[in-house]
């Protein structure tokens, strides 16, 4: 091989190593993953503080989740079954309609379910997550409504009832009313706050647990999912034992007019 040839093929491959480097630095490969990255980031909206990404992690997801499932249960099975009864006698509810309190959250999480279930399949499933635990929080507000809204208790008031008769030459005729029967017009306030407990509740079966395995290898996932239920058996547990101890407190404590 002469010099010539020698310094040519040096030469050939100096240019095929710039070029390859070249085509490097012009390929946005940095720029794509920068975009993945500010995808992935933790926040809300346009803010997302690199403090917050400490808990960008699947356990931190597992956390998250895991207190999400346990207010759910302590909320929907716990104090909502405990209250039943004081419902019933606070707003002049028969057994039955206050039945239908408990019911409403089964209606709507059985008539929304497939709808969450076909829009959990996309790619917003930390939003949706999101959105069910402010939609459960809106509808334990809205079922709060009434005992602020109505006045304070008078204990064997309640049922009072105002009579009147009336006389003609046929018959004698009597007409009651219930002097608070407008108590029972609050049945719908929570209805609908116990149907926003189920449209959360079910997102959060349905699209939480399928981010959790999303975010998690499939050897782990069975052990991310048992200690999820695990956090959601806790739920009414806890919701019955304080639940029954809060049976001990006045409806009206705070007033100090009230009968206790």
């Amino acid at each position: 091989m002469t010099p010539d040839s020698e310094f040519s093929s040096s030469d050939k491959s100096t240019n095929q190593d710039s070029h390859i480097e070249n085509l490097y630095k012009e390929r946005p490969i940095d720029n794509e993953f920068t975009k993945v990255d500010e995808n992935i980031k933790c926040g809300c909206g346009n803010w997302k503080p690199d403090f917050l990404q400490l808990c960008n992690n699947p356990k931190w997801l597992l956390t998250c989740l895991c207190i999400f499932s346990m207010l759910q249960g302590f909320v929907v099975n716990g104090i909502n079954n405990v209250n039943t009864s004081t419902i019933e006698r606070r707003f002049q509810l028969p057994s039955s309609r206050v039945g239908a309190i408990s019911s409403s959250y089964d209606v709507s999480a059985a008539i929304l379910g497939i709808i969450i279930s076909y829009l959990g399949s996309g790619k917003h499933k930390p939003r949706m997550v999101a959105m069910a635990a402010v939609t459960m929080a809106i509808g334990s507000f809205v079922m709060t409504l009434p005992h602020f809204i109505t006045g304070v208790y008078e204990a064997g008031q309640n049922v009072a009832e105002v009579c009147s008769a009336t006389d003609d030459s046929a018959h004698r005729s009597v007409h009651c009313s219930d002097s608070e029967n407008h108590l029972s017009s609050y049945l719908y306030v929570l209805l609908l706050g116990q149907a926003l407990h189920g449209i959360g509740g079910t997102t959060l079966y349905i699209v939480g647990i399928s981010l959790l395995d999303d975010s998690v290898t499939s050897s782990t996932s069975p052990l991310y999912v048992g200690i999820l239920y695990a956090f959601a058996t806790l739920g009414p547990a806890l919701g019955y034992i304080i639940g029954g101890r809060l049976l001990d407190v006045y409806v009206d404590f705070h007033e100090p007019n009230s009968n206790r």
